[in-house]
């Protein structure tokens, strides 16, 4: 009978559960991927699998990437934040992001989310108003037709951000029922 490898590199362990030998194979797996990743990589997986602070760590200590790459970094940076409600953080770092790349409609969509949950609405509405007025549309068609939806409820009463919405939203072919 052959010997799994299994039992070759783990010899003390009785592997007669099925279940035990494909978590140790999932396990060997994810961690030989890990150890062939980039940092920006591996800060990208723990931040998918919701290690928020270990992403956020490597991150902090990346330096010298190509342009690109200090956009994803940025990026990750500023979603984490985001995503562990350090909203203050989230707006400065997407800032920066947008500085760079001021067609990034994922960090400005970030900004505006984190506006949104300080409940800094004028400051939301900026963004929103002030990256579709200089670039296209694609995350934010999901955010007009709920602002409109917002504005047909009454949640929204401020003519002049009333109206601004209503130019993007035909601009974009955007309705509501």
């Amino acid at each position: 009978m052959k010997k799994s490898i299994l039992l070759t590199l783990f010899p003390f362990i009785n592997f007669s559960s099925q279940l035990l030998r494909i978590k140790m194979v999932l396990i060997l797996k994810n961690t030989y991927l890990f150890s062939i990743m980039t940092p920006l990589q591996k800060a990208k997986y723990l931040m998918d699998n919701r290690q928020y602070m270990p992403a956020i760590t490597i991150l902090n200590d990346l330096n010298g990437l190509s342009p690109n790459s200090e956009n994803y970094r940025l990026l990750f940076m500023a979603n984490c934040w985001y995503k562990l409600e350090e909203y203050e953080w989230a707006v400065d770092i997407a800032n920066r992001l947008l500085r760079k790349d001021e067609h990034n409609e994922f960090a400005s969509q970030i900004k505006y989310l984190s506006y949104c949950q300080l409940k800094d609405f004028d400051n939301a509405f900026a963004e929103i108003i002030h990256f579709l007025s200089y670039n296209e549309a694609n995350l934010y068609k999901v955010t007009l037709r709920e602002l409109l939806t917002d504005i047909k409820n009454g949640f929204i009463n401020e003519w002049e951000v009333i109206s601004k919405i209503k130019v993007f939203a035909l601009k974009y072919d955007i309705h509501i029922e």
